[in-house]
């Protein structure tokens, strides 16, 4: 756990970033692969689901279009 708070910390990334170790949060989603992204709003809707790898700038456009 400690590389994937280097990681996060290294790319300054501002968002928060669940750690599953016993995989009981991927059951529940039904998580087949990593990463997956969930967009989820204020009110704990899940928005979105993203599954694959996405840089910073990926993710501002992928928000921008759920805010049509």
């Amino acid at each position: 756990m400690k590389c994937v708070k280097s990681f996060i910390d290294s790319n300054k990334y501002n968002f928060k970033v669940l750690i599953d170790p016993d995989q009981s949060v991927a059951t529940k989603y039904n998580i087949t692969s990593i990463p997956t992204s969930y967009f989820i709003d204020k009110d704990g809707n899940i928005l979105s689901k993203h599954v694959g790898d996405m840089n910073i700038n990926q993710m501002k456009a992928y928000i921008k279009t759920l805010d049509k």
